[in-house]
């Protein structure tokens, strides 16, 4: 099975009501999807470390475009049902 490029972090700090996703790189792979597509820190992008904050409204359009481009994203609920 393929490593995941991003994982997405879907209640970032626990609350269930977040209107921010985290979208974390986790391979080269990613970091030059982000760097291509104009998402690197700056005024129209916020980071929280090294995760992408996205707005609710926007992530299934970025977790598109990720696939589209042939990138794997892992939720934070997937991969705690895969540790558990």
């Amino acid at each position: 099975m393929r490593s995941p490029d991003f994982q997405l972090i879907k209640n970032p700090g626990g609350s269930a009501f977040s209107s921010i996703f985290l979208l974390q790189p986790l391979t080269i792979a990613a970091t030059a999807w982000m760097e291509k597509n104009n998402l690197e820190a700056g005024e129209d992008h916020l980071y929280w470390g090294t995760a992408l904050m996205i707005e609710r409204r926007y992530a299934p359009d970025v977790l598109r475009a990720i696939a589209d481009d042939g990138l794997l994203v892992e939720s934070d609920e997937q991969r705690k049902q895969e540790t558990a």
